[in-house]
């Protein structure tokens, strides 16, 4: 191996290592956009904590504008999630 190889084989290494958490994020994106595309989600659900303290856990149709509305404009409580 002469000496030009060897830093071609350098730079090249040195080139992947640098490279990979942009592949690794683009793979995550691509990813994540796929699921959204494929795989859409059906419902939604909120945890409404009320005056008294008190949780309560709504699973609400995403296409059902209505509930989803009362949902989250809720009168006897304050949305957390």
């Amino acid at each position: 191996m002469t000496e030009t190889d060897a830093y071609l084989n350098l730079f090249l290494i040195l080139g992947t290592i640098l490279t990979l958490p942009f592949v690794w994020s683009l793979f995550i994106a691509v990813g994540k956009f796929l699921i959204v595309t494929f795989l859409p989600p059906k419902d939604v659900t909120f945890e409404i904590k009320l005056a008294s303290g008190e949780v309560i856990v709504k699973k609400v149709n995403i296409e059902n504008n209505k509930e989803l509305i009362n949902a989250i404009l809720s009168e006897n409580g304050r949305v957390i999630s």
